[in-house]
């Protein structure tokens, strides 16, 4: 697709997913795989951020996209997720953004909170991370039927959630190690009692990162 990281925030990129009607994760070239019916739609409404055409389109119900089964990077200690999401405005579970691991004991989940659910305590929008069944929330929410850039730094002790470059208060947290294989961009298949199995909207530029990034580097993310 003629995609190339350049900026100095991709600096220990472990994987790359623009979404721009391709599964292809751009630093392995390896292509992962829509799930249950996974599409694109355009992304052309979303001003921010490295421009694309299109981005995947997720159904809420059960379609995701699963990284490539040949992917032989792992995940481990300090990490970042990020990802620009147009969540549609809906009820129930909280919605998948990336799910890791293979069990859901073993498992973490990075979602948008949804109006039920164990995540979904503090309201509905907000970011966290289901840990194995323990919920880490952040104290700030997005909007849906909009795009943001939504990230997730884990520097070994703290999580610290973004959204278009506003970091919430810090949360200690854990995260479990495992595979770049096992992931799912906007599903989950692990199960639990926080989030559904599938992401309802757009999702596009899916990044992860072996390192925390520092809030100037989801600063240059968010308005490169």
């Amino acid at each position: 697709d003629g995609f190339t990281i350049t900026s100095d925030p991709a600096v220990g990129v472990v994987a790359y997913f623009t979404g721009n009607n391709a599964t292809v994760d751009a630093v392995s070239g390896l292509s992962g795989t829509l799930v249950n019916g996974a599409t694109y739609a355009p992304a052309t409404s979303r001003t921010q951020g490295l421009p694309d055409a299109e981005a995947f389109s997720l159904n809420g119900t059960n379609s995701y996209v699963q990284a490539a089964s040949g992917e032989t990077a792992a995940l481990s200690g300090a990490r970042t997720l990020v990802a620009w999401v147009y969540p549609n405005a809906s009820t129930g579970l909280g919605m998948p953004i990336l799910t890791g691991g293979s069990t859901s004991a073993a498992g973490d989940i990075f979602g948008v909170s949804g109006t039920t659910g164990t995540c979904s305590a503090g309201g509905q929008y907000q970011l966290y991370v289901d840990h194995g069944g323990t919920c880490y929330v952040s104290d700030i929410s997005l909007a849906p039927d909009t795009w943001s850039l939504v990230a997730v730094t884990f520097d070994g002790t703290n999580a610290v959630f973004y959204i278009n470059g506003v970091a919430s208060v810090p949360v200690p947290a854990q995260m479990y190690n495992y595979g770049l294989s096992t992931y799912e961009i906007g599903g989950n298949s692990l199960g639990g009692t926080s989030t559904s199995p599938s992401f309802n909207g757009l999702l596009s530029e899916v990044q992860l990162y072996g390192r925390a990034l520092s809030p100037v580097e989801i600063q240059g993310i968010y308005a490169p």
